[in-house]
């Protein structure tokens, strides 16, 4: 789909990759900071509570292009899982470098949500917690995940090779045997909220970067009458293809995601394995309550999910169990990042280029709504 609101809207070059493209947090930081600049966008600047392997100060940042008064605001979302904020990173590096928003409408790039999370190579904020499964009401009821239990002694297996690892691995299979990979994924996926300090914690309050970004959209928000979401991730999927994820929205927002991007997976749904409580995208309405909310994930697949899990498993225990510094670490810290931020220039590229199409499609829709 081509859109009146971008120039060079075609399939990125190598040399568009590779400006846009980082390896680690700090260098993404710098590339997103200096298109910021050079697009003439309002930046600002939130500090992490959290510090960076080398004792570094990390921050999360905004960049907002558009008119101060437009009522049509497009937000674009990366790092809420860490680790997997390059591909969004690289996104908005490339809608800083590339898109001037029409009369009325604006664009929003929040980078590095999870600023520790990504500068760390994990999935977890400096809490331990993971900020996708924060977005819930922590003044009612919080979610249980009883499936999890059954897991725990999987997931918190403290060797990396041994007959205890041996053990865990054989378990899980057992159990993907005996119950199917769906469940399987529901007790490791859907966040649990009752076991500080186990794989997959979900917090007892909000975490700061949760905080932080409910607080930038709803200053961003005001005056909007139509806002656009989209939260970047990676991990799911085929290597490479970028879907959008509709997670708990209405009826009416759901229908809207689809005009605009497509074939929308809607979560609930028997076209996603697992039930995720606590997203960013499920809480998007509440951040901005006056505006009509159109919000999605775009997801993009990269290894296959039993290998992705895997590396997230593992990357907990070296945190839990282990340190950086450990034989084992440089092995783990690769493994996951070949699972949720791949460095080779065709998926780089295709990340680029859906998510050109995905940006192009939310302005056309704000656009017509």
């Amino acid at each position: 789909m081509t859109s009146p609101h971008t120039s060079n809207a075609h399939a990125p070059s190598a040399d568009e990759v590779a400006a846009a493209c980082a390896d680690d947090y700090f260098e993404a930081r710098d590339k997103f900071l200096a298109a910021a600049r050079s697009a003439g966008a309002q930046v600002e600047t939130l500090p992490c509570p959290g510090v960076g392997p080398a004792g570094e100060p990390l921050s999360m940042d905004t960049a907002r292009l558009g008119e101060p008064g437009a009522d049509k605001l497009l937000v674009v979302i990366s790092g809420v899982h860490g680790v997997e904020g390059y591909a969004g990173s690289a996104i908005q590096v490339d809608a800083l470098r590339r898109l001037r928003p029409a009369p009325g409408q604006a664009v929003l790039c929040i980078h590095a949500a999870n600023p520790y999370g990504m500068a760390w190579t994990s999935v977890e904020t400096e809490g331990g917690v993971d900020l996708n499964r924060n977005f819930v009401d922590f003044d009612g009821p919080l979610p249980h995940n009883p499936l999890y239990d059954e897991l725990d002694d999987v997931f918190m297996c403290p060797e990396v090779s041994g007959p205890l690892r041996e053990a865990a691995e054989l378990k899980a299979r057992q159990y993907v045997e005996r119950h199917g990979l769906s469940q399987y994924l529901h007790a490791g996926a859907d966040g649990q909220y009752h076991r500080p300090g186990r794989f997959n914690f979900a917090g007892r309050e909000p975490a700061w970067s949760n905080t932080a970004v409910r607080a930038v959209i709803a200053e961003a928000a005001r005056g909007v009458a139509d806002l656009a979401l989209v939260d970047v991730h990676t991990g799911f999927g085929d290597r490479g293809a970028g879907v959008m994820l509709a997670i708990r929205q209405t009826p009416e927002a759901n229908a809207r995601a689809r005009a605009w991007w497509g074939d929308t997976i809607q979560i609930p749904s028997a076209d996603f394995p697992w039930t995720p409580q606590g997203t960013l995208v499920a809480a998007a309405p509440q951040m901005a309550p006056e505006a009509r909310v159109t919000a999605a994930a775009l997801e993009f697949g990269t290894e296959p999910i039993e290998r992705v899990g895997q590396s997230m498993v593992d990357r907990f225990r070296l945190a839990t169990f282990s340190s950086l510094d450990a034989p084992e670490a440089a092995g783990t810290l690769a493994e996951i990042k070949a699972c949720l931020a791949p460095s080779d220039t065709p998926w780089r590229r295709a990340v680029l280029n859906r998510g050109r199409q995905v940006l192009d499609q939310a302005l056309a829709g704000l656009a017509g709504a």
